[in-house]
């Protein structure tokens, strides 16, 4: 089958898109090729001069230069049905598809390459699917601009995600893609790309029809048709997705949801204004500030936050609010993150020389520390963020147990918990700390929960041991 060039730049297969809309209806599938599947399972390293999927998501975020000229690892992290440059690289199997469908863990792992994709892009994704500009998004616009190979990248990226159930993630990106090419000049050279191959990897007829029709109205109208298509007037490329058209209605808690989505990123043609509320500087800034900004006012912060919250809730129409009640104007930047993973150490250090006030106080800065807004937002990061919260919280619950102060042990726990609701070693160690304080009906409650979410975890064992040994009578010492 011969090989066309592409407008402005890249090969493709004049076939492949029409192919990949019908299923492959000539594929075939080989049961012992699984090297997809190793990969995302963390079994597996891409090759050739890759690495395992894991360090790829996390330890090359942000490394442009690396992500721009390795060619080798992107048909790993987006296996597709056909066979790419990479000949190391096997194309993926359709009974490797349909296990990553079925598994949500690793559907979960094909979004986090998404995330890390879009970011190298200029964009970030939000939990709804939709999509805004990352801090960095001029250089990476430009980047992405010039650079035409990465036009590829996008269709093998877009085709990945239909072959693995996440079909949803593809329309949005590409109305946001048509509201910078048609509303704010930006990335130009992509939209024949856009039209000829990222259309076409839309498999539902009907979403494919959307597609050219909004294309083709904000071509037509720019700015004025992108507004009179939403419920809300609009300024920003972000609202594409934050708001339903007349023809796709979203029901209202979405819309609300979203139009805060859409304010984060403001564009040039999108003026802030001082003094301001409802716009926190750090939106209006391409870098973080840097944490000795933080130095003089960290006493207050919180205090000025809740004033804050509280008037926009009070004076602000919905629309205008553009963060949370409670989120901090703080930045976690990586400087700051690593710092919380040594004050952890030192804790731990300080817990093993039993000195539980020096580990209390590490555990406290360190959790300080976690406060605020990630540098780099993304699924991955939040999680580990919201994890290594948790275990700062559970760490100085044991150092409250040492000091017998169950009160502070048990609202440790809380605050874990809140965070994440199954975990079992801060339902366990909430069960204890409960038969201390005396408390042996909510220990059960907590222990009952933990058995039930792994009956075989030693500790949800020996928390029900306990329980057992107090239930008799026979009380250890306080």
């Amino acid at each position: 089958m011969p090989i066309t060039r592409g407008t402005k730049g890249g090969y493709h297969h004049p076939n492949q898109a029409q192919d990949y809309r019908d299923g492959y209806p000539n594929g075939t599938d080989n049961p012992e090729l699984n090297n997809n599947l190793a990969f995302y399972r963390n079994e597996l390293p891409s090759s050739p001069d890759g690495d395992f999927y894991d360090n790829i998501v996390r330890t090359w975020w942000g490394q442009y230069s690396l992500i721009e000229t390795h060619h080798a690892y992107i048909q790993w992290l987006f296996p597709i049905r056909e066979q790419g440059l990479n000949p190391e690289a096997h194309p993926l199997q359709p009974h490797e598809a349909q296990i990553i469908k079925n598994d949500p863990i690793l559907q979960t792992r094909v979004r986090h390459a998404y995330e890390f994709f879009l970011d190298f892009l200029g964009m970030r994704l939000a939990s709804d699917g939709t999509l805004s500009r990352s801090l960095k998004w001029k250089k990476r616009y430009k980047n992405f601009n010039d650079s035409f190979h990465n036009y590829l990248r996008v269709t093998r990226v877009l085709k990945c995600l239909g072959e693995v159930g996440l079909e949803h993630l593809k329309l949005p990106f590409l109305k946001f893609v048509i509201v910078e090419i048609q509303c704010h000049d930006q990335l130009e050279n992509a939209e024949d790309s856009m039209l000829d191959y990222w259309f076409p990897t839309l498999r539902s007829d009907e979403e494919l029809a959307e597609c050219k029709a909004f294309n083709k109205a904000l071509e037509q109208g720019g700015i004025a048709a992108l507004q009179e298509l939403t419920a809300a007037p609009t300024t920003g490329p972000e609202a594409t997705e934050a708001t339903p058209t007349n023809e796709q209605q979203q029901p209202e808690t979405t819309s609300t949801t979203t139009s805060t989505s859409a304010a984060e990123a403001p564009t040039q043609e999108q003026p802030t204004e001082e003094g301001d509320p409802s716009w926190p500087k750090w939106l209006t800034e391409d870098e973080p500030p840097l944490d000795s900004d933080y130095e003089d006012e960290e006493e207050d912060q919180e205090e000025e936050d809740n004033n804050n919250d509280e008037k926009e809730s009070e004076d602000l129409p919905m629309e205008r609010v553009v963060r949370p009640p409670t989120y901090p104007k703080r930045w976690i930047t990586d400087e700051r993150y690593k710092e919380t993973q040594d004050l952890v150490k030192q804790g731990i250090e300080h817990t093993k020389h039993h000195d539980a006030q020096e580990a209390t106080i590490c555990f406290s800065r360190a959790l300080k520390n976690l406060t605020g807004r990630p540098h780099y937002s993304c699924t991955i990061i939040e999680e580990r963020i919201k994890a290594a919260r948790v275990t700062c919280y559970l760490n100085r619950s044991e150092c409250h147990q040492k000091t017998k102060q169950w009160d502070l042990a048990i609202a440790d726990c809380n605050a874990a918990l809140e965070i994440n609701p199954t975990h079992v070693g801060a339902l366990c160690r909430r069960a204890n700390y409960l038969v201390k304080f005396g408390n042996k009906d909510l220990a059960w409650e907590d222990a009952k929960a933990a058995q039930e979410i792994d009956p075989d975890c030693n500790r949800v064992k020996d928390s029900l041991e306990l329980l057992r040994k107090v239930s008799k009578g026979r009380k250890g010492k306080h």
